[in-house]
């Protein structure tokens, strides 16, 4: 895709906020092809890029927190 323009209608309707998530499965360089994302909030809506961002291969293992003994 180039140049997308998603358009839709929500309502929380007691809900706290919601994720739109684009990903790419044949995108190599982040997990699991994660592209972007959009939260939604009552109060806030956040536009992350995953791509370059968290989610990113090179970055992502230092978020990972190490398993519980």
């Amino acid at each position: 895709m180039k140049d997308v323009i998603v358009e839709f209608k929500f309502m929380l309707d007691g809900s706290s906020g919601f994720n739109a998530v684009f990903d790419d499965k044949n995108h190599q360089g982040a997990h699991a092809g994660h592209i972007c994302r959009v939260a939604f909030a009552s109060k806030q809506i956040r536009i992350g890029d995953d791509k370059e961002g968290v989610m990113h291969n090179d970055t992502l293992p230092s978020r990972t927190l190490p398993p519980r003994l």
